[in-house]
């Protein structure tokens, strides 16, 4: 048996006749995920995800072990009443042995096009609105809440950003459960596992319960709310045994107050800022009990979200679109403008994004009076707001508006943004 560096050069392979390894995702101690095609009949009919680990010779044994992750997330599905809540796990296809690439074990999950929360968290540079983050963790506990649910318990022990996937649909996938375990008679998951700024302080005595997921659900909140993580100030000095640094983390946290992320960013709720306290408390009894009743929690009066529901019919329309189901389309987004008109203030992002869907949507149709009704409506909350601050796409959007009024047969409305057009391309740079 060994193990090789990089499992790249398998791309373009072909596991068992079945699966197209096309592109390679990413690499861990243990193997290697490609992005693959799923064959029928030699054909590719899907994109999965394949991980193959990174030991040859492997005996069906060490392949139990190693995907045993891959056996809780296919009881969870199994047993999972909650359809909303699957929706947030990544499902399993298969698990084996592949015996035409040095019999390495693989499995085979849905692939999930989009990015882990942790480039997410990166791409805002700094703390992340309070509607948004409610929501991801309002998923990620529904997901997390199925398996706290099951006989006995199964918990994840490494959930942090790296290991929740934010999918095209807006939605999270909770992932990677490698370190996953179930509670024992004791009333615990024996072991030390996961990452040391997501850990428990009881997990880091090899205790966890479900208390111990809550906590590191409390982290990621705090570090998508203020853009860093709490306790940052514990440091271990660089000569300390990796044996030992788990205790000197303990030691330390016992003696500390979860930190107020609303001191660090004052936007922040008091009603928020209670959650991630509560799930930061050093003592497990001190927490939520489980992800059930911190879902409870996020779920009670949750501030609505403004952009809750636009993305998805901007999404659903693009699928109709597709199908060609054009008034279907239109009428999924005009609904959607309803709602959005009847909040005071509107919210200008999620209005300016949906109306000139609207106006595509009508072009397309032939309504050119409609179209250009909707592309003035998005001129006109593109000068009154930042919802557009390139000059240049400013420039575009405002000379479409008159070609649309023009092919509406309103010469005078054409003029006018005509004119507004000139005015805009004369303070351009480099004029």
């Amino acid at each position: 048996m060994g193990a090789d560096d990089s499992l790249k050069y398998l791309e373009g392979r072909v596991l068992g006749g079945r699966y197209e390894l096309q592109k390679l995702l990413g690499e861990g101690a243990f193997g290697s995920t490609f992005l693959s095609k799923q064959c029928f009949f030699g054909r590719p009919a899907r994109d999965v995800a394949v991980k193959i680990t990174k030991l040859k010779g492997m005996k069906e044994e060490a392949a139990l072990e190693q995907f045993a992750d891959a056996f809780h997330v296919a009881r969870v599905f199994d047993e999972l009443m909650d359809t909303a809540a699957r929706g947030y796990l990544v499902q399993v296809f298969e698990v084996g042995i592949a015996q035409d690439l040095d019999r390495r074990g693989y499995m085979v999950t849905e692939f999930v096009r989009g990015e882990d929360l942790r480039r997410r968290f990166a791409s805002f540079e700094g703390a992340i609105p309070e509607n948004q983050v409610e929501k991801w963790m309002r998923e990620l506990t529904a997901a997390l809440a199925a398996l706290h649910k099951m006989t006995p318990p199964l918990l994840h022990r490494d959930l942090k950003p790296d290991n929740v996937l934010l999918g095209m649909d807006s939605h999270v996938r909770l992932i990677d459960f490698g370190l996953a375990a179930r509670i024992v008679k004791e009333g615990t998951a024996p072991g030390h596992a996961g990452t040391f700024s997501y850990m428990a302080p009881e997990t880091l005595k090899g205790e966890s319960v479900q208390a111990s997921d809550v906590y590191s659900v409390g982290v990621m909140m705090y570090e998508a709310l203020t853009g860093g993580l709490p306790f940052s100030d514990i440091e271990v000095s660089p000569g300390c045994p990796a044996a030992l640094q788990g205790d000197v983390i303990y030691s330390k946290k016992r003696n500390l107050l979860a930190p107020s992320p609303r001191s660090t960013n004052p936007l922040i709720s008091s009603r928020v800022d209670h959650i991630v306290q509560t799930c930061l408390a050093f003592k497990a009894a001190d927490r939520y009990v489980d992800a059930a009743a911190l879902h409870a929690a996020l779920s009670q009066s949750a501030v609505p979200d403004p952009c809750d529901g636009w993305r998805e019919a901007d999404s659903r329309a693009d699928e109709m679109l597709k199908r060609g189901a054009l008034a279907d389309a239109r009428a999924l987004v005009e609904d959607a403008l309803a709602g959005l008109r009847q909040r005071r203030p509107p919210p200008a992002e999620p209005l300016f994004n949906l109306l000139r869907k609207l106006a595509e949507i009508a072009e397309t149709q032939q309504d050119f009076r409609q179209a250009a009704e909707a592309l003035k409506e998005a001129w006109d909350l593109a000068k009154t707001t930042s919802v557009l601050p390139n000059p240049r796409k400013r420039l575009l959007l405002v000379e479409k508006t008159s070609r649309a009024f023009a092919t509406a047969g309103n010469p005078l409305f054409s003029r006018r943004y005509a004119g507004e057009a000139d005015e805009l391309r004369g303070r351009l740079p480099g004029r």
